[in-house]
């Protein structure tokens, strides 16, 4: 099974937050539709957006962990600035 392709991006309208696709290089989709009302609907909306980007960094922790550890720190940078993108943040400290 495949998902769409990433990146994907959030963007808030009168239905809520909405996450968006690219399917192409001159269209997209929308994946999802969180609401407007919880305080926490646009974090969840940001959470959705990352999963191509978290499963993409699962993906390559499976290897780096199964052997290869020349790029443990690469991956971990890059695992500490999806979570704060996920979270909403700038920084990547991970707390």
């Amino acid at each position: 099974m495949k998902h769409t392709p990433g990146p994907w991006r959030t963007e808030s309208s009168r239905n809520g937050y909405e996450v968006w696709g690219n399917i192409s290089p001159t269209g997209s989709m929308r994946i999802a539709v969180t609401g407007h009302a919880a305080t926490f609907d646009k974090a969840n909306a940001q959470l959705i957006a990352v999963a191509p980007e978290m499963m993409s960094a699962l993906k390559r922790a499976y290897h780096v962990f199964a052997g290869d550890t020349d790029r443990k720190r690469e991956l971990l940078n890059t695992i500490g600035e999806i979570i704060a993108k996920a979270e909403g943040r700038q920084d990547q400290d991970v707390p």
